[in-house]
């Protein structure tokens, strides 16, 4: 605590720590990444080691990167997905076998109601909130919790003024009713949840969820492969080539009608300021 200053996100941590630890908590800091499977790997070793088994997770970890989507560059995009993606994934593959109680993943409200410029952490929790589910009614309870902003603690506090989300209409969430909805959700058979609030009472909703979209289009796997023209495998460079095409007239048909123009004027490597 020294070498910080009285009330600094690290000094909070540090006396939030001590805390739990006074009320007779056993609290363990180990450092890993979620997104590298050999460090979070060794992580997952050292519980087991030191407690015998390992009895649920909480997946928090985020990263920020908030640029329009014209200045996002690769390294931005990866450094943002890779908490999210990979880190789900390399949850998956670390803990199938355990006879979890849940794993709970931290999302964001972001992927339905992102605000400028968070493209990139829109895309990373749209993809933790699929991937859940997609998981929900295979091995241990997986769920998803779409956040809204908190006040004191986390990203948003630690990011944004107060006052860009009074503009929004959200009141960031104290740690108090957090704790409160974090509870009320877990008592819920439901999956996913957006948790956010807004004006005076905290809003505790399941996402509206958009139809799948299934760009390769419908397939029977009843049918014999040659009836089935999408369903060869994406090594062959036709299906490449027929995946980026239907992809690309997916995402123009998308934006043309967010936008109120015309399919055809959106062209692929047009840029949206032009």
């Amino acid at each position: 605590l020294a070498k910080h200053e009285q009330n600094d996100a690290i000094a909070n941590r540090i006396k939030a720590v001590r805390r739990m630890r006074a009320r007779g908590a056993n609290v363990q800091c180990i450092a890993g990444d979620v997104a590298d499977l050999a460090s979070l790997s060794g992580v997952m070793e050292s519980i087991r080691e030191q407690f015998g088994q390992l009895n649920g997770v909480v997946h928090a970890a985020g990263v920020l990167r908030d640029r329009l989507i014209h200045s996002l560059s690769p390294n931005d995009l990866q450094e943002v997905l890779q908490p999210k993606v990979t880190g789900a994934w390399a949850l998956d593959h670390t803990t199938w076998s355990e006879s979890l109680d849940f794993i709970i993943h931290f999302s964001s409200v972001a992927a339905a109601h992102g605000q400028v410029g968070q493209a990139a952490y829109a895309a990373a929790n749209a993809y933790l909130d699929a991937f859940v589910q997609r998981r929900s009614n295979e091995g241990p309870r997986v769920m998803s919790l779409a956040w809204g902003p908190w006040a004191e603690v986390g990203m948003a506090a630690e990011h944004f003024a107060p006052e860009q989300w009074e503009q929004a209409g959200i009141e960031p969430i104290t740690p108090a009713i957090g704790r409160q909805l974090f509870s009320a959700a877990l008592e819920h058979a439901a999956p996913q949840w957006e948790i956010y609030k807004q004006t005076a009472k905290p809003k505790l909703a399941p996402p509206q969820v958009s139809p799948e979209v299934n760009v390769l289009g419908e397939i029977d796997a009843t049918q014999p492969a040659a009836s089935a023209p999408h369903a060869a495998s994406l090594d062959d460079a036709d299906s490449k080539r027929e995946l980026r095409k239907r992809l690309i007239e997916h995402l123009r048909e998308r934006f043309a009608a967010t936008l109120g123009v015309a399919a055809a004027e959106l062209g692929p490597r047009v840029n949206f300021q032009e």
